[in-house]
């Protein structure tokens, strides 16, 4: 992607079910998962106050989310016990500053989701019914036009954010390195 784009917006999404032969989800909006690393207060003597300190490629529970304008059988058989890898594939709106043109491109979302909760929204005449779907992540990985970003799977102890795993050196300590 050239320097001088200004990424502007969602142009639009579509949410499949890898599981489910590439079988489009359904017509909802998305809140991706938000990556947020453990961390542990740190104070006492040698310290001036007190910092937050991050364990290294260590995330809190990631949670994706799924608004439904209303209900549909596809969206409720999301909601068997069963692990589901979900492909979000958007578009993004970028403005090329140098030549003034609209320039889209790719984003991608892969994750392996479990069912947490399923709300069927409200029964209101001739409103959207705004049901929800939360799920669990164990697995996510983005991609942005084309370039594998972020790799997130803390069940095989891997976090790799820009190409770099941050958990190479803590595998071979735990004896989990394959090389």
């Amino acid at each position: 992607m050239a320097t001088n784009m200004i990424p502007e917006k969602l142009i639009n999404a579509k949410i499949y079910d890898i599981d489910n032969s590439n079988a489009l989800v359904a017509v909802a909006d998305v809140d991706l998962p938000e990556i947020e690393y453990l961390s542990e207060s740190l104070s006492g003597s040698g310290i001036a106050g007190e910092y937050d300190s991050p364990t290294i490629g260590h995330t809190k529970a990631m949670k994706i989310k799924l608004k439904f304008r209303a209900v549909y059988g596809d969206d409720l058989a999301m909601v068997a016990p069963t692990p589901r890898t979900l492909d979000v594939r958007a578009s993004i709106q970028a403005l090329d500053a140098g030549s003034s043109e609209y320039v889209p491109y790719p984003l991608r979302a892969v994750m392996v989701a479990m069912p947490l909760k399923k709300g069927l929204g409200k029964l209101d005449p001739g409103k959207k019914m705004d049901g929800e779907l939360e799920m669990s992540v164990s697995y996510y990985k983005v991609y942005v036009d084309g370039l594998a970003v972020v790799e997130i799977d803390p069940l095989n102890f891997v976090c790799i954010i820009d190409g770099v795993d941050y958990l190479t050196t803590v595998r071979e300590h735990l004896g989990l390195s394959t090389s």
